[in-house]
């Protein structure tokens, strides 16, 4: 049958690419109302950029309220790669990797996400930092939680915050991960946000004797 929009007819059982914006965003008997996606996408692939991200934060707002995680976490990735600003990104990378975190329980795979979202657009993106300590926890991963901690004591400039961060780096990464050179790196920031505080020298005397 011919598309609902413009009336365009099926070629090889496909209608034109050009009016899928249309057929989403139009309502009444027949609207797209969910995508299916498989390798491939239409973001990148199918004309009027601006139209289609319309279309998808249209389909993104009925996941929500239909309450399908699943759907919803394929248009976040999707429209992500679309968006005309970093911000609007970084805020539906952050909604992304909390679906896959928690509503999916998928942590694991939320953890390439967050990376992306702080290396590619903000890298002191505290909620995108907390997120990645947390996840770090919960997974049992040492050496993803120094990463977390290194990545928060960067994008944190209060000497008065440094501090508990830097405090609980070096104990990781001497303790747990048994990595003098990281340690020692945690302890001199220590030292140096809190200048009356003997015990980080201390603990570098110690790790730095012959």
């Amino acid at each position: 049958s011919p598309s609902r929009i413009g009336g365009y007819r099926a070629i090889f059982g496909g209608l034109p690419a050009s009016v899928l914006a249309d057929e989403i965003l139009t309502p009444g008997e027949g609207q797209v109302r969910a995508l299916v996606v498989v390798a491939g996408n239409p973001v990148i692939s199918f004309p009027d950029t601006r139209k289609i991200e319309e279309a998808l934060r249209s389909l993104t707002t009925r996941a929500r309220r239909r309450d399908v995680p699943e759907e919803l976490e394929s248009l976040l990735a999707r429209l992500a790669a679309v968006v005309q600003t970093p911000e609007d990104a970084r805020d539906l990378l952050i909604e992304r990797a909390d679906a896959l975190a928690t509503t999916l329980a998928r942590p694991a795979q939320a953890v390439p996400v967050l990376r992306d979202l702080l290396d590619r657009l903000d890298g002191a993106c505290q909620p995108a930092i907390l997120r990645l300590v947390g996840l770090a926890e919960e997974l049992a991963d040492d050496a993803l939680l120094a990463e977390g901690l290194e990545r928060q004591l960067t994008a944190t400039e209060d000497p008065g915050l440094r501090v508990p961060i830097a405090e609980r780096l070096a104990d990781v990464c001497e303790q747990r991960l048994h990595d003098t050179a990281r340690s020692v790196k945690a302890l001199y920031v220590w030292a140096d946000a809190d200048l009356a505080d003997a015990a980080p020298q201390q603990r570098l005397v110690r790790l730095l004797e012959p």
